[in-house]
C-alpha cells in the first residue's frame, strides 16, 4: 500500500487520544488509509508519544498514544 504524506499537519482536523495500546491499534485498524508524518511536522525531543497519521472517511486524522510499552493514565501531551 503506498501511503501518502500531505504537506503539513494542518490538514489533520482530528486528533484521537489512545491511552493503551489495545485503543491505538483499534483505532490505527478503523484508519481506510494512512500516511507518512506531514511535512513540516516537528516532534519536540521531550515529547515521547507516538502519533499514527491517516484518513477516516473525509476526515485526516492524528492518532497518539503513550511510547511503546508505556501504559497507565497519566496525561498525554499533545
Amino acid at each position: 500500500m503506498t501511503r501518502m504524506t500531505l504537506d503539513s499537519a494542518d490538514h489533520y482536523t482530528v486528533g484521537w487520544i489512545a491511552a493503551l495500546p489495545i485503543e491505538r491499534a483499534a483505532a490505527t485498524a478503523l484508519l481506510d488509509e494512512r500516511h507518512h508524518e506531514p511535512q513540516g511536522f516537528s516532534q519536540h525531543p521531550s515529547d515521547t508519544n507516538s502519533y499514527t497519521w491517516g484518513r477516516m472517511g473525509e476526515h485526516n486524522i492524528m492518532i497518539a498514544s503513550l511510547p511503546a510499552g508505556e501504559e497507565g493514565n497519566g496525561i498525554l501531551d499533545v
